[in-house]
């Protein structure tokens, strides 16, 4: 079932493409001491251009030689790491000019950052759209672990780039390898969510419209957010662009950790019925041209075309819970 984790975040990075592009951040009507709407003119085009294109360069960057992904991997990952640290060290200098709020750790007092005290869940397009109590509790923080969870999805990528990989030949190379990426994504989402906290509190007017689906877009990124709360919203338009290019990249590992499983399981003669038809295309799936399934890598992205159904009606929310069950199967 791992294989339909990897899908559905390809997927899913293709609905975060849609919403990048889509970027509209209305104007905060409860206080004017913070910017007005952050817009892209992107916004009005369809959004299945956005995840067509997407597809295409993931698909495209796929069908490279595994050492120039390999390459390309490594240096956008670099970029990704250091791009987290600015965020973090960016957030708690916004944190300490105290420009907005009277104390560094405002949104921490009483209730505005302790989510786990939170005794209410907003559900998204409801009549009521509010589940109080022990109930509101519970499910605010069982739907927080779904997501978190379905974001950790990956530690996995060091055993399946291991066959591909000329320095991982020896068991302690992937146990150190394993050991850093570990303390790499613990620590930076820890940091990370800790540092914009300082600055977004949980009462966030944007947010609070977000979560209640009466927004769409990028607004959902409190790091987005943070910066228009802090009165630079120039720099949002840069942490978009960026968040294109984190989605892409995510999407190309994905689909090659998709792709090489699907290779994998077709290798194995004895897992697949005897029967002509599917022993052909077990052979299509196994074969490599220049050491790339192609095969393989067609099927992923095929099944990953399931991010088309939020431009056809199903919406962007729905869709993502479909893949966040996807993830949590595999």
């Amino acid at each position: 079932m791992a294989r339909f984790s990897w899908v559905g975040i390809l997927a899913a990075e293709g609905l975060a493409i849609r919403q990048a592009f889509q970027l509209s951040v209305p104007a905060y009507s409860s206080d004017q001491q913070f910017p007005g709407p952050v817009e892209w003119g992107t916004r009005e085009q369809e959004g299945a251009i956005w995840i067509a294109l997407f597809f295409v360069v993931v698909v495209f960057v796929n069908l490279l030689p595994a050492k120039a992904v390999g390459h390309m991997a490594y240096w956008s990952g670099w970029l990704k790491i250091l791009f987290v640290v600015a965020l973090i060290i960016m957030n708690v200098l916004f944190s300490a000019r105290r420009k907005t709020h009277p104390t560094l750790f405002w949104t921490y007092e009483e209730s505005l950052g302790l989510g786990f005290g939170r005794t209410n869940l907003i559900i998204p397009k409801r009549p009521d759209p509010i589940l109080n109590e022990q109930g509101g509790g519970l499910a605010a923080f069982w739907s927080a672990m779904t997501a978190t969870v379905f974001s950790l999805v990956g530690w996995e990528v060091v055993v399946l780039t291991t066959p591909e990989n000329g320095e991982s030949d020896t068991e302690d190379a992937i146990k150190v390898t394993t050991r850093k990426l570990g303390l790499r994504i613990m620590l930076l989402y820890g940091f990370a969510v800790f540092a914009v906290g300082l600055n977004v509190p949980s009462n966030d007017e944007i947010l609070l419209q977000l979560q209640r689906g009466l927004l769409e877009g990028t607004s959902s990124s409190v790091f987005i957010l943070s910066v228009i709360r802090e009165g630079i919203p120039e720099l949002a338009h840069f942490l978009n662009a960026f968040f294109i290019f984190s989605a892409c990249t995510t999407g190309a590992a994905s689909l090659y950790c998709c792709s090489r499983i699907l290779h994998a399981v077709a290798s194995i003669d004895d897992r697949w019925p005897d029967y002509k038809p599917v022993m052909s295309m077990r052979n299509m799936l196994a074969e490599t041209r220049n050491g790339v399934p192609m095969a393989a890598v067609g099927l992923s992205a095929f099944f990953a075309c399931l991010g088309f159904l939020a431009v056809a009606g199903a919406g962007a929310s729905k869709v993502c819970c479909i893949e966040r069950s996807w993830g949590s199967m595999g």
